[in-house]
């Protein structure tokens, strides 16, 4: 029988999601890369943070649970990483717009993945997501601020979809490549 492997990278901005995972897929560790639907929208519609509000995070949950189904059922798919993923995303909600969280983690529980999914949260310091952004270089105070708030949601996130014992954190303070490194041996081992 085919077994699909599915792993989820989350955590704050300036922690290397996205870097890491391109690299992963270009060393064949991983046979699909997912990115972060959310941050997609917001770039292709130049979205205001003030702009994402409830019908946005509906949008994103439904957008992320049609992907999972697609990857499901693509047979050529042995081991799937994606960024940010539901954890993340109801991380946001939480942040951003607290009244729909219920609803939203209701929704996203259809996710054929949930079961066993394996997760890994790259964490940083406030003082790094400053020092780092280079998406909000004007705004490095109001970068911190967010993505720490951001990123200390999603313990709440991961439990209630019971995912947190099924979860590696990993101190992203290191080189990109050290942490890269550790993500693949994570993925590798498991």
């Amino acid at each position: 029988m085919f077994e699909k492997r599915f792993f989820f990278l989350c955590g704050s901005h300036c922690t290397g999601k996205t870097t890491i995972l391109k690299h992963l897929k270009n060393r064949n560790i991983i046979d699909y890369n997912g990115s972060e639907i959310g941050k997609d929208l917001y770039y292709r519609r130049k979205f205001q943070v003030d702009g994402q509000k409830e019908d946005f995070e509906q949008e994103v949950a439904r957008l992320e649970i049609a992907r999972d189904d697609e990857l499901l059922s693509d047979s050529s798919l042995k081991t799937i990483a994606v960024e940010t993923w539901h954890p993340g995303n109801l991380a946001y909600a939480k942040v951003r717009n607290p009244h729909c969280i219920d609803f939203l983690a209701d929704y996203v529980k259809r996710s054929p993945f949930l079961s066993f999914a394996r997760g890994i949260w790259l964490r940083i310091p406030w003082e790094l997501i400053y020092e780092r952004t280079r998406t909000f270089a004007d705004s490095p105070a109001w970068a911190a601020d967010f993505y720490t708030q951001i990123d200390s949601e999603l313990e709440y996130c991961l439990r209630n979809l019971d995912l947190h014992e099924k979860t590696t954190v990993i101190n992203a303070e290191d080189t990109l490549d050290a942490v890269e490194n550790r993500v693949a041996e994570i993925i590798s081992d498991t």
